[in-house]
């Protein structure tokens, strides 16, 4: 159902509604694209979400997931910066 509410309702300007959908395709590069760190949790989103989904629950995965990509990539770097 995208009826926007949660866009609406949501105090940082972020499109929940699209995280969520982002979140459970696993497409982190797009979650990261769309300010999904920037999400408080406040849970508005889910209050305002007359389907009821758990939108939080889908940011906090990909907030989780997108900071472990955040680790792999620096830890990668600064291997590289090790060898050289």
């Amino acid at each position: 159902m995208r009826c926007g509410r949660c866009v609406e309702a949501c105090p940082m300007g972020l499109i929940p509604s699209q995280l969520s959908i982002f979140s459970s395709c696993q497409a982190w590069d797009k979650c990261m694209e769309y300010g999904v760190m920037n999400c408080v949790e406040c849970g508005s989103c889910v209050y305002t979400c007359p389907a009821k989904r758990n939108i939080v629950q889908y940011i906090r995965n990909a907030k989780g997931q997108c900071k472990a990509i955040q680790r792999a990539a620096q830890a990668k770097a600064e291997a590289q910066k090790a060898k050289n």
